[in-house]
């Protein structure tokens, strides 16, 4: 009796590698987005921090508290965007790992099948 072999045995291994590469871009990209999200919120409690000096106060000193505070609100605004460009990195990740664990699974499959026959 001839012993079975996978005649995609090859492929199968490249399959798996790049599986296995679609699935750490997927969890770096995962780590990008929480590390996104947590500057945004460092930035969103530091905005929530800046008071505006209510009051009498001189024109220097209105200008100063205004300026930090448009700076910490486009700091924010920054930080949503690059959110966004990482929610999109993320869906592209997984998106990627989804059809390389496809063409895996397919390859199994067909290798299950054969050893059956």
């Amino acid at each position: 009796m001839k012993r079975y072999k996978f005649r995609l045995e090859t492929v199968l291994r490249v399959r798996r590698l790049q599986e296995e590469q679609a699935k750490n871009d997927l969890l770096a990209a995962n780590q990008q987005l929480q590390r996104a999200e947590s500057a945004l919120a460092m930035r969103q409690s530091a905005y929530a921090e800046i008071q505006m000096q209510l009051g009498m106060v001189n024109v220097d000193e209105f200008a100063s508290a205004r300026w930090k505070w448009e700076q910490a609100a486009r700091a924010i605004e920054i930080a949503q965007l690059i959110v966004l460009e990482q929610v999109n990195k993320v869906k592209i990740a997984r998106e990627a790992y989804l059809v390389a664990s496809r063409a895996v699974e397919i390859l199994e499959r067909l290798d299950l099948r054969r050893r059956e026959e």
